[in-house]
């Protein structure tokens, strides 16, 4: 499992390709500094589906795209194209300095989902965080395959400095020792778990508190249900006596609902008949008025020629010569008579017609008023009968029929609330436990695979005459390697490099070798630091013997794999060393030669 690295390469438009071969099992990248070899792993990581671009540098400039040529563990041949831009990427099957057209690209533009598929891992499954699982990355394979300068030199451990990530590169360690995935472990409850059953505890108890509220204080469920059960039996021999008496009580009902409506019938009679008496009255009087009127004028005139006219007590002009009294005609005292008696005649009879026609109308309202008693006589014997039925009947009958349908809904309803209130109470006793984190402990058995990666980094240490290999040991907290009992990051940077180098070969020996995943592929920068190289001053705890980088570069020179290595550095090993091990060199602008990874 893994893949091997044939060419990078990177094309811009009217620029010179910059490309470096990488076909043999092992390849020496040398050059001062500022010459591009830190940057060609940063582009090693981009072209695998890293999201960080290769950081900008002046040479750069006018290069748009990179194309990686990668060949399977079977050697079938890939390449992959991306823009420097950023974005997905395209793969073509074969080898090409130029992409193809789009058309004949392979499915898929996400290089990690691409490389995962065809090492064979797209269902691999990793404790990822905790409580959490999810499916390998390829930059968990990248993490320790692809080691930048930064990478080499720190002092933050195997597993990295991101805490997010240890728990993932702690598990795809262990895949990579036991090539056995974590689909069979139960994981604990995560964070976001925690969240989610926090807010539905919430929201229970919200729906609780709501529910209670509903329900009567010091509501007993025992007691409701007895309610229930008595009332039950309350309706049913209520609904027994109906079905036993339903004839009669339908007649009575029917008699009682008839004299119901004529009672109303008659109170609306006798309404009209006192409001009649009442408006006869009023015109009696009336009446009696006007005859009283009348009597007065006929009297007037019996004795108007007993008086003598007289003259106007203002002007003392006789009456007789006003003008008005000249001008009209006035009536004789005798005709006022006769007119008087007329009307006065007249309203008599009008008077005699209403007296006789308040006679019928109190006539009318006596005869109403009579049959108004005899309905509510009739009323109050049928209401004694259907009394005296349900009086009768020993059923244990103490409210009617609609109370107590209205009383039986009410508490059915309390009950109902109360069993959902339960239901409620009892899935937050279900959920209350999940709010609580839980670890899991993983214990792996991976045992023998660490000895021998200890072992194999005890023997390179000691091909490169490092007093270190004498003892070393692994920390399972870390991932990391123990050297004379102390941690591998205690040591300066220089010591830390080679032995971090030491160790992800062996790494990388021991999954291929046993067919567990990895990229296939240590590209690492600056493993041998030395104190010749004036980036990194002269500090003793920062550099190593030369004889290290010596021994170092000839076990280069014979390393055959498994998997593949890729070194950059500053200082090259002698002439017959280096020309044992296919190498690129860059000589910097000063010298004759290629002058970095840009041309």
């Amino acid at each position: 499992m893994g893949i091997r690295a044939i060419r990078l390469a990177v094309t811009g438009p009217n620029k010179t390709i910059a490309d470096i071969d990488f076909s043999q099992h092992s390849n020496l990248i040398l050059g001062p500094s500022d010459t591009g070899k830190s940057y060609v792993v940063g582009c090693l990581k981009y072209a695998l589906g890293s999201d960080t671009k290769p950081k900008q540098i002046k040479l750069a400039s006018g290069y748009d795209q990179i194309s990686f040529q990668f060949a399977t563990s079977s050697g079938e041949p890939y390449t992959a194209f991306r823009s420097l831009a950023g974005g997905g990427s395209l793969f073509f099957k074969g080898c090409h300095d130029l992409p193809p057209p789009e058309n004949q690209a392979l499915k898929g533009h996400d290089v990690n989902t691409f490389v995962l598929n065809m090492l064979g891992l797209g269902k691999t499954q990793i404790v990822k965080a905790e409580g959490k699982k999810g499916k390998i990355t390829a930059g968990d394979l990248r993490h320790y395959s692809l080691f930048t300068e930064s990478d080499t030199l720190s002092d933050k451990g195997f597993l990295g400095e991101q805490v997010i990530h240890k728990t993932r590169h702690n598990s795809a360690f262990y895949l990579m020792m036991t090539g056995v995935d974590d689909s069979a472990i139960v994981v604990g409850s995560n964070n976001d778990d925690l969240i989610r059953e926090k807010g539905k505890l919430m929201g229970l108890d919200e729906a609780i508190n709501s529910l209670k509220a509903e329900l009567p204080e010091e509501f007993k469920e025992i007691d409701y249900r007895l309610m229930v059960e008595k009332i039950d039996k309350q309706i049913t021999a209520n609904q027994n006596l109906l079905r036993e008496h339903s004839a009669e009580l339908n007649t009575l009902n029917s008699k009682m609902s008839s004299i119901g409506r004529e009672l109303l019938r008659f109170d609306g009679m006798r309404s009209s008949a006192l409001e009649t008496l009442e408006r006869f009255r009023l015109l009696d009087c009336k009446y009696l008025s006007d005859l009283e009127r009348l009597e007065l004028i006929r009297t007037a005139a019996s004795v108007f020629d007993a008086f003598t006219p007289l003259p106007c007590a203002l002007c003392n002009t006789p009456v007789l010569q006003q003008s008005k009294a000249a001008d009209e005609q006035l009536p004789s005292a005798e005709q006022m008579a006769i007119s008087a008696n007329a009307e006065y005649q007249k309203i008599e009879a009008l008077r005699q017609g209403l007296t006789n026609a308040t006679k019928d109308i109190e006539t009318e309202l006596h005869s109403v008023e009579a049959n108004i008693k005899n309905l509510k006589t009739e009323q109050v014997s049928l209401a004694s009968r259907h009394a005296e039925i349900v009086t009768d009947h020993k059923s244990p009958i103490s409210h009617e029929l609609t109370t107590l349908t209205k009383l039986h809904s009410e508490y059915v309803t309390f009950l109902k609330t109360y069993e959902k209130l339960q239901q409620f109470e009892d899935k937050r006793k279900s959920i209350e436990p999940n709010t609580k984190k839980t670890k899991t402990k993983i214990v792996r058995n991976a045992i023998d695979e660490i000895t021998g990666i200890v072992s194999r980094v005890e023997q390179l240490l000691g091909l490169w005459v490092l007093d270190e290999a004498r003892k070393v040991s692994f920390d399972e907290a870390t991932c990391d390697l123990y050297l004379l009992e102390s941690p591998r990051t205690s040591y300066g940077k220089g010591k830390r490099a080679i032995f971090l180098t030491a160790y992800s070969v062996a790494v990388m020996e021991h999954a291929l070798q046993i067919n567990s995943p990895h990229l296939g592929i240590v590209a690492i920068d600056s493993p041998v630091l030395t104190y010749r190289d004036p980036k990194y001053g002269k500090l003793n705890e920062d550099t190593i013997e030369m004889t290290v980088a010596d021994k170092f570069f000839d076990w280069m020179a014979g390393w055959r794999g498994p998997g593949q290595l890729i070194v950059l550095e500053n200082d090259e090993p002698t002439a017959d060393v280096l020309s044992l091990i296919p190498h690129t060199l860059f000589v910097g602008p000063h010298s004759d030669g290629r002058r970095g990874f840009y041309p």
